[in-house]
């Protein structure tokens, strides 16, 4: 398995576990034009984007290395 399998689920728990206790980024996925998470969780988030495609989603990056020529 490799390490992008492994580390996006984490990354996903992470994030969702401080979003479930923190009203700031609960209001920030509310509004994200005018609300910002806290620090915590914008490194949460940061972290969680950076982890990769989700498992389930492979498939498409896949896809899209085998269109470039």
């Amino acid at each position: 398995m490799s390490d992008r399998v492994t580390t996006w689920p984490a990354a996903r728990q992470a994030y969702y576990s401080h979003h479930a206790a923190c009203g700031q980024c609960q209001a920030a996925r509310a509004a994200s034009t005018t609300q910002q998470r806290c620090p915590e969780g914008l490194a949460l988030w940061d972290t969680y984007n950076q982890a990769g495609d989700p498992p389930h989603f492979l498939w498409a990056a896949r896809a899209q290395r085998l269109k470039k020529p």
